[in-house]
């Protein structure tokens, strides 16, 4: 088949490579006999099979290699024992370096950096985003803007991680799922569906949140915590433990879930309370101002528990039942109906 394009004698030198302007020998793809293009250090850089072409002011030099259908346009750079193919595209003043890998259908524009060991598959890379370790993206993801993905992180599916956002560890991001603002997701955290971490929000240890789950503000999730459905953690709330948070219950201000405890349907936790063991809070009950429920206590119906009260053993609230300014339910008490347990009462049974 014969060269497809020879080296020029133009040169420049970069990080004390020279590299030589090629020209093409053949039309090919979109580039016509006689064409020059980018830079190169050696044959070596560019295939001469397949449609594989570097353009503009782009570069190619140390071992790297670009092939298949491959294209480096723009002032983008890759190097070192970085390897471009398939149908991807370097551009913009993007750098690939080191041993990372871009294959597939992907795109590398702007600033971005794909460097260390990373694999870019199929995904785009934009902005000044930073993909590197051994850290990989795949499918239909986009990572964009700041953001950056390494260690041993994995993007895939259709997941967005943008704005400031880090994703690291072993943690996965996959599905619609979206990562962004300043949030966090590291060590085996997982983010899945078309779950929402926004915001300065921390997601890490072995918690997972999935569904159409949003955690934004100053929330964290953490240990072997779950939300998930349509629930919504926000504010500087912490869920964390084996706690789960999940339906469309919110938990928000500065309050705590943690231990085995549950919200769930459309209760609402807020209001610096603390819910616990395993504990339940659920239907249309709303737990807030300081209060306190734990051990095996469940809060439902159209309850509410608040002003500091407390809430535990086996006891229950239900119906309209108001606890509330300190007062303590707790063994196997039953406040149900329109039953108001207010001040420093005690109620057990």
């Amino acid at each position: 088949m014969g060269a497809k394009y020879e080296l020029s004698e133009e040169t420049k030198v970069l990080n004390e490579h020279t590299l030589h302007r090629i020209v093409a020998l053949k039309s090919f793809g979109d580039v016509s006999a006689g064409e020059q293009g980018g830079f190169v250090e050696s044959y070596a850089n560019l295939s001469q099979k397949g449609d594989a072409w570097v353009y503009d002011e782009a570069a190619v030099y140390g071992s790297a290699v670009v092939c298949d259908n491959a294209k480096v346009m723009g002032y983008a750079t890759v190097r070192d024992t970085a390897q471009i193919s398939g149908n991807s595209v370097i551009r913009g003043e993007a750098i690939v370096s080191h041993s990372a890998r871009v294959c597939g259908h992907s795109c590398i524009s702007g600033y971005a950096k794909i460097f260390g060991e990373a694999e870019i598959r199929g995904a785009t890379v934009a902005g000044e985003a930073e993909v590197f370790d051994t850290a990989r993206v795949s499918g239909n993801a986009v990572i964009k803007d700041r953001a950056k993905v390494f260690e041993q992180a994995q993007v895939c599916g259709c997941a967005f991680v943008g704005e400031e956002a880090e994703v690291f560890g072993n943690a996965q991001i996959c599905d619609v799922a979206v990562v962004r603002g300043r949030a966090l997701v590291y060590d085996s955290a997982q983010v899945f569906g078309k779950a929402k971490v926004e915001s300065f929000s921390e997601v890490y240890g072995e918690a997972k949140v999935y569904g159409s789950a949003e955690v934004e503000g100053k929330a964290v999730v953490f240990g072997d915590a779950k939300v998930y459905g349509n629930a919504k953690v926000y504010g500087r709330a912490e869920i964390f433990g084996k706690s789960r948070v999940y339906g469309s219950a919110k938990v928000f201000d500065t309050s705590l879930v943690f231990g085995s405890a549950q919200i769930y349907e459309q209760a609402a936790v807020y209001g610096c309370a603390q819910i616990s063991c395993e504990a339940q809070i659920y239907e249309n009950a709303r737990v807030f101002a300081g209060s306190k429920v734990y051990t095996d206590a469940h809060v439902f119906g159209n309850s509410v528990v608040e002003g500091e009260a407390q809430v535990f053993g086996k006891a229950q609230i239900s119906g309209n039942a108001q606890v509330m300014d300190y007062a303590e339910v707790f063994g196997t008490a039953i406040i149900d109906g329109d039953m108001v347990v207010d001040g420093r009462q005690r109620r057990f049974r």
